[in-house]
């Protein structure tokens, strides 16, 4: 038998490669099906940013707390050094925010709802490496802040990226975004339904069926990837369990009668949210006036912040209860307790043993450390150092209920209740209350633990901290930057024309006069064009303004006035322009602020406008968002009525 020559070889592999490019072609014909594999691709990613990201913080914890911090321990230097740990690393947040990535300062997610509603859901890729090391350094070097909301940003700018390169519409890019952030969620949690959830819930905020099954497919392969990456799928904080025969029970029993407790407890959740979010935007307009170099604030806010834990650490004098014997060393540990993630802190205040006397928690220790949670992560983020706020909410809920269990004990009735449970409710209704998605908060702590009876009393709690939470300030700690900055989520309405951007708009080219040009030539040139406003450019291209179609029939009618006149004397430079990236809601807005007929569109590529947006073209492309969302909400009703 002959063997295959080499030639033979190359074109049998090239054959199968376009076979395989071809039917790829066909797979990708459909957006339902681009989206799909999207999801996959995304989902993939994220999960390995996510374990870079984590092994990154491991990096610089290392390095702050256990390198440096035991040599500084050796010459019993650490706690008067101990601001400085943070401060150095705040210096260098301060460099690549100020310098490189702005949007990676703070917490992350209102950036991405910026870039969701203003800008496209463009977002750019530098901004996935940049928080990546900000925040890595944030939360390494001791600053109060969590993994979450940087994951979210990368996850998105992940999302925004590939929908960029595929040329995805604004739709689809969101979708993408959505599924970034999803994925984001679920890695770093271990909760991928969570992950959904807060997309739905806090990010796109109404969700087709079109839309929905990529985010849970981006969710769940994230999930994956990072567990086989750990080899396991534990609970971030599994709820203790005790051994009866063959079987194994939660040790928290969530009764009845504490029902009203429960709701009593959501009620002062409600406040101490409301309080930290509050707090926050007090911090950060307390150091956008500080008259210092923009780099120079995260470090000004690390100093403070090793300056109050210093002050915590002499206040509590060493009560904080050991580690739980059944649980594994969790990272941070090396931390002093209001630092870092604080996951430690909340791991301590779900173990039961950790509420026995003596050693164990009392009310006086976990208020101090509440109070200086919420300081210190104001401090943190205020000042423009880079993470999230969900680690720092589990941590203040997870005090606040510890604290109010062990009250509850002295109540007649209730003195055998666990503390520990109280703590796990009260670290939903904070989270649920911060970023008012209760849903969410409820199944991320069911996540978070494994239990399932944990639903009904933070189900109970989460509504009222909630209630309390609207009640006292109706925005939720994300949107609030967006208001602050004049942005607002608005409708379902205006959401629906904020998914819609001119890139999707037919537009027509655009009739191109000089300012010193005669108005005889613009008059010949409203005769062969299909225009009734005329863009007018300088000599180097750019656009100078317009003369616009109505002017030029009131100059008509002095026929005489019309040889003596340019276009620069009718020239109009106040008639705002449309950039591609612009949603119909903006579009609609600029229309009404012109008397105009057409707008002109700024290119990307040479920043000219060659290309007009008519009313009519901006009209008819309203129009027909109207037709599909009652379309969509026409078919979902005759589905219901079939069904029933």
């Amino acid at each position: 038998m002959t063997q295959p020559t080499r030639a033979t070889r190359s074109d049998a592999t090239r054959i199968l490669v376009t076979r395989f490019l071809h039917k790829l072609g066909r797979l990708l014909v459909s957006p339902e099906r681009l989206l799909t594999v999207l999801a996959f691709v995304i989902g993939t990613v994220t999960g390995l940013g996510a374990i870079g990201f984590s092994l990154l913080i491991d990096v610089m914890t290392r390095l702050y707390y256990e390198q440096i911090g035991d040599s500084l321990r050796q010459r019993e230097l650490f706690l008067w050094l101990l601001p400085l740990l943070p401060a150095s690393a705040g210096l260098l947040v301060g460099l690549i925010t100020t310098y490189f990535a702005p949007e990676a300062e703070g917490h992350g997610v209102p950036e991405v709802m910026d870039a969701m509603i203003r800008k496209g859901g463009r977002i750019r890729p530098r901004v996935a490496g940049a928080k990546a090391v900000a925040s890595a350094l944030t939360i390494g070097s001791g600053g109060s802040a969590g993994t979450e909301g940087p994951i979210i940003q990368i996850g998105a700018a992940i999302g925004s990226g590939f929908g960029q390169w595929l040329r995805c519409s604004l739709n689809d890019i969101r979708v993408l975004i959505g599924c970034g952030a999803a994925a984001g969620i679920a890695a770093i949690f271990n909760a991928p339904i969570a992950g959904v959830l807060f997309s739905v819930e806090v990010l796109l905020r109404d969700v087709s069926l079109r839309s929905f099954v990529p985010i849970i497919i981006a969710s769940v392969l994230s999930t994956t990837v990072v567990q086989a990456y750990k080899g396991e799928s534990e609970a971030l904080f599994p709820v203790p369990q005790q051994v009866t025969g063959q079987t194994a029970e939660p040790v928290y029993q969530f009764t009845v009668p504490e029902m009203g407790n429960y709701v009593l407890l959501g009620l002062v959740c409600g406040l101490v949210a409301v309080t930290f979010v509050k707090a926050l935007y007090a911090t950060e307009d307390l150091f956008r006036k500080l008259p210092v170099h923009r780099v120079l604030k995260p470090v000004i806010g690390a100093l403070l912040l090793g300056l109050l834990t210093i002050g915590t650490l002499a206040l509590i004098d060493d009560a904080i209860p050991p580690p739980p014997a059944h649980r594994t060393v969790m990272r941070g540990e090396g931390l002093p307790a209001i630092m870092g993630n604080g996951y430690p802190i909340i791991d301590r205040t779900l173990a039961p043993e950790s509420y026995a006397v003596p050693g164990g928690w009392q009310v006086r220790v976990l208020l101090v450390l509440l109070v200086a949670k919420v300081l210190a992560t104001c401090l943190t983020l205020g000042s423009g150092g880079s993470g999230g706020v969900f680690a720092p909410s589990l941590f203040m809920g997870a005090t606040a209920g510890g604290a109010f269990g062990l009250l509850m004990q002295h109540v007649p009735g209730f003195a055998g209740v666990s503390p520990g449970a109280y703590a796990l409710v009260g670290m939903a209704a904070v989270v649920a209350a911060s970023i008012h998605a209760p849903l969410t908060a409820t199944l991320m702590l069911f996540e978070l633990t494994r239990d399932y009876k944990v639903i009904l009393p933070i189900m109970a709690a989460g509504v009222t901290a909630l209630a309390v939470a609207r009640w006292i300030e109706p925005a939720s700690i994300y949107t609030m930057k967006l208001l602050r900055r004049g942005i607002g989520l608005g409708s379902s309405e205006l959401r629906m024309l904020q998914r819609i951007s001119a890139r999707e708009i037919p537009r027509i080219t655009a009739p191109v006069v000089r300012p010193e040009d005669p108005i005889d030539k613009v008059v010949r040139l409203m005769r062969t064009s299909t225009a009734n406003d005329f863009v007018v450019v300088d000599r180097n291209g750019r656009l100078a303004g317009m003369v616009l179609g109505d002017d030029l029939r009131t100059i008509l009618l002095e026929s005489e006035a019309v040889p003596l006149l340019n276009v620069s004397d009718v020239l109009r430079g106040d008639i705002p322009t449309v950039r591609p990236d612009d949603t119909l809601d903006t579009i609609l807005e600029k229309f009404s602020q012109a008397p105009v007929q057409a707008l002109p569109v700024l290119s990307e590529r040479d920043g000219g406008a060659h290309e007009l947006l008519t009313r009519a073209a901006v009209m008819n492309r309203y129009q027909q968002a109207l037709s599909e969302a009652s379309g969509k909400r026409g078919r979902r009703v005759r589905g219901e009525e079939s069904e029933s």
